[in-house]
Parts: C-alpha cells; structure tokens; sequence
C-alpha cells in the first residue's frame, strides 16, 4: 500500500506560501517583486489525492394536522460539507460534516429562529472503504457511512432513511453478463445502532441486486434486501418485539413520447410480525430529468406502511406519521441554473389504524419548497 511522504512542516509551509499569496495580491507593489509561490512536493501529491463535495438547501415547510401538536410553519438550513483522500489505488478514506443536532440520526437541518443561537455541525461520516484489484469488484466500508443498498428512485425513505449514516461495516462483490444479466450484486453487513450496557440493538443488513438492459433506452432493476435487528424491542420507538425486514424493490427506467419515465413497485414484510401491520407497499412514477438549466422532473408514489413493518427510528422521516399509515408524496424539480434547484414536495399521510394513534384520524400534510444548491 502506498503512503504518503512529506513531514508535517511541508504542509505548515504550504499554508503560509497561500497566506503570504494573499498578501501579496493585496498590495500591488509587493505582488510585481514576487516570484510565484509553489506547494512543496509532497504537498502537492496530497491535493491531487483530495476531493470535495457539499451542498447547502434552505426550506420553507408547513405542517397542517400534526400528530404531536398544533400546526405550524418553519424555516431550516442544510449544509454538507464531504471529502474523500484516496490513500492508495485501492484505499479511500472520506468523511463528511452537516448540520443538524449530534443526537438525532434522522435530522440533519438547522431550524432558524432559536434567539439566533449557532448552528450546530457534526460529522456524520468517517470511513475507509477498500476495492483490492481482482478478477471481482470486491468493495469493503467500514466506518461511520451512507447507506448502500439499492433505494426506490422516485421516494426512497420508507425503510432506511436517507440522511441516517450507519455505523459498522459492508461486503459487497458483482459479477457482470451472467445468465443474461448485466450485473448481478450482492451485498453484506453489520450495524451497530446502540451499544448499551444493556439492551444493545444491532442489525443485520444483506442484499441482492440484478440490473439489466432491455434496450439502448429502457433499463430494470430488482432488488431484495433483508434488515435483522437483533434486541429492537429494548428501544422506546419499537412497536413490535422483533423485525426481521424484507424489502424488495422493482423499477423500469426508459424513454416515452421524447421523456424520461421511470416507474417503481416496493413491497416491505416484517416476517416477525403477523397480520397487515407487518406490510407495506409504494407505487409511484417520475418523468423528465432534472440535469442541465432548464430541465424539470416531477413524480407520485402513493404508500402503505403498517405499524410493524419498519422500524420508526431508522426510516421515513419526511412524514407526519412514521407507520401506520397510507399516504402519498408528490415531487416537482426545476433547475434554475447549474447546481441549482428549486424543489417544491407535498405530502400527506393518515393511520391505518386510528386506534393505535390513540383516536387520531386526521389526514397529516406537510408542504415542503427548497432551494439546494451542489458544489
């Protein structure tokens, strides 16, 4: 494995030859009897070996209906701050900073108006990931990191939600044209949710993933994914005293009338769980593409999910209801200029089961407008 050579004052002198660039620029006289400030060797190696990326979202969301209290209206900031090191040919180390309170995995959001408080940033990821040369694209992660298995393309929050960052390690491997599939994947793992003294919850985590292409313009994929939690029903959030989750997800993308269209079916089984709360399932489409200034997507997926069927703390936190419930989420996208784009989401949700709501029955809905911006 290579490592990388240079001591540490390298790095200390190429940050005061920025500083006194800086300078420099500043006064003009200095700037002409300059020579050209250059990085160390070593210094240099490091940058080509360093990425960045980030994001940063405003949202404006309103919440009518709620469940836990009365209606409201607040405004939340995102950031995101990630890069990745590449240690070797085959060794990535990355990591990422966000917004959003240390002890709420689901929350990445900065709310304003708390008397103009600071902002919180955390890191939410800290990995190595390892893909040695071979005659397989063998990948291992370990560390704090994104979840990696196959989502729903048009709403993918109703198992593991997005912004949760698991914390142990996944073993995945592919093989490509076999038995007329393009790409047939497989992966493992182990979290690590809560280490207590007593009442620890693990999980589990394993998936299978074929894709394959039926034409230049139309592509499916099928996916199942398993999710054992081992000690769930120590945390306060679980319904049920076990989850032993499948979820399988099926989706066709291809190319209708000029316009990209992608449609998806997803089915959720708690296999510890019997009778309806242990189920769920979404159907939902998309159309256009949201790429290049101008462009626009919007999508639909309708939704139910009973009590049992996933595990609250981990899953679908953009609605109202977490479980227990049918609901829809539609989508518009516009791109308003490269890296830029103007997000409006409404969503709606109302218990299957009023009673273990308590008696509530209300229809929950909650509209979203963002402005996201990459770089």
């Amino acid at each position: 494995m290579h490592r990388q050579s240079g001591p540490l004052s390298q790095q200390a002198a190429a940050l005061l030859l920025g500083m006194s660039a800086l300078a420099f620029s500043a006064d003009p006289a200095l700037a002409q009897e300059a020579e050209p400030a250059t990085l160390p060797t070593g210094w240099s190696e490091v940058l080509d070996r360093l990425s960045f990326h980030g994001d940063f979202r405003f949202r404006s969301e309103a919440d009518w209906q709620r469940p836990s209290g009365p209606d409201r209206w607040r405004a939340r900031l995102r950031l995101r701050l990630g890069a990745d090191y590449s240690v070797s040919d085959d060794l990535l180390a990355g990591a990422r900073l966000t917004t959003g309170p240390q002890d709420k995995a689901r929350d990445t959001n900065a709310t304003l108006g708390d008397d103009f408080s600071k902002i919180q940033l955390n890191l939410d990821r800290l990995f190595l990931r390892w893909t040695p040369e071979g005659p397989h694209p063998l990948e291992v992660t370990l560390g704090k990191f994104g979840h990696p298995f196959h989502r729903n393309p048009i709403y993918d929050e109703l198992v593991w939600y997005s912004d949760v960052q698991p914390e142990g390690f996944v073993v995945g491997d592919s093989l490509s044209d076999l038995g007329g599939l393009d790409q047939l994947r497989g992966q493992a793992g182990y979290y690590v949710f809560r280490e207590r003294a007593q009442g620890d919850v693990r999980i589990g985590v394993a998936e299978v993933l074929a894709s394959e292409r039926f034409s230049s313009n139309t592509r499916g994929n099928a996916s199942l994914a398993w999710y054992g939690y081992d000690n769930a029903s120590s945390h306060p959030d679980a319904t049920t005293r076990n989850y032993q989750i499948l979820d399988g997800i099926a989706d066709v993308s291809t190319e209708l009338a000029g316009l990209p269209w992608c449609f998806a079916a997803e089915a959720i089984t708690n296999l510890a769980s019997s009778g309806e709360k242990g189920r769920g399932w979404a159907l939902g489409f998309s159309c256009g593409a949201a790429r290049a200034p101008g462009d626009w997507r919007a999508y639909y997926q309708y939704q139910e999910v009973g009590d049992d069927a996933v595990f609250s703390p981990v899953a679908s936190g953009d609605l109202l209801i977490e479980h227990n419930f049918r609901g829809h989420v539609a989508n518009l996208d516009l791109v308003l200029m490269e890296g830029v784009t103007l997000r409006t989401r409404l969503l709606t949700s109302e218990p299957l089961d009023p009673d273990l709501m308590g008696g509530f029955y209300e229809t929950s809905t909650r509209l979203r407008v963002e402005l996201n911006v990459k770089f």
